[in-house]
C-alpha cells in the first residue's frame, strides 16, 4: 500500500466486517450464557444493571482493541469496522440473534426493548423485532457498499467530467 493511499479492493473490505462478526457472534454467545445461563436460571435479576455495565464495557473494549489493530491499515476499514459493530450491537439484531442461537423462539411482545432508539417500530414485537433488524441490514449493506464505491478510483481520470450519452 502506497503512503497515504488505502486499498479499495472489496477483499480489504471483508477483514473489517468479519473481525466485527467474529466479536458480534462470541460476544452474543457470552451474553446467552451468562444471561440465560446464570441470570435468568437463578433469579439474579437484581444485578442486572451490574450485569448491563459489564455487557457495555466488554463491547467497548472489543471495539477500542479492534481499532487500534486495525488503525494502521486505514481509517476506511476502521470506519466499515465500527459501521458495522454498530449495525450488530446497537440495533437489536443482538437481540433476535441471542434467541435465535440460543434455540428459542422470540417472545410475541419484548417490552424491554422499547427503549432502544434504534428499533423502528413501538410496541416491539417479534414481527417489528425482525422488520427493524432487517431495515437496518439493508441500510448497513448500503452505507458498505456506499463506503467502498467511495474509495473506487475514479473511472473517468483525465476526464472532463461530463456525461455524454
Amino acid at each position: 500500500m502506497v503512503a497515504g493511499i488505502e486499498s479499495t479492493r472489496l477483499s480489504d473490505w471483508a477483514v473489517p466486517v468479519l473481525i466485527a462478526v467474529i466479536h458480534f457472534v462470541g460476544w452474543t454467545w457470552v451474553d446467552i450464557l451468562l444471561w440465560a445461563r446464570i441470570f435468568e436460571a437463578h433469579d439474579l435479576f437484581a444485578y442486572s444493571a451490574e450485569y448491563h455495565l459489564g455487557w457495555w464495557v466488554s463491547l467497548i473494549t472489543m471495539v477500542a482493541g479492534s481499532v487500534c489493530a486495525l488503525a494502521p491499515s486505514g481509517k476506511r476499514r476502521v470506519g466499515l469496522f465500527l459501521w458495522t459493530s454498530f449495525c450488530l450491537s446497537c440495533t437489536s439484531m443482538e437481540d433476535m440473534c441471542y434467541y435465535m442461537f440460543d434455540g428459542r423462539p422470540l417472545p410475541a411482545i419484548l417490552p424491554w426493548l422499547n427503549i432502544n432508539p434504534f428499533i423502528l417500530c413501538r410496541p416491539v414485537t417479534s414481527r417489528c423485532l425482525v422488520a427493524s433488524c432487517s431495515a437496518w441490514a439493508v441500510m448497513w449493506l448500503a452505507g458498505a457498499l456506499a463506503g467502498w464505491r467511495l474509495t473506487q478510483p475514479a473511472a473517468t481520470a483525465g476526464r472532463s467530467g461530463t456525461c455524454t450519452v
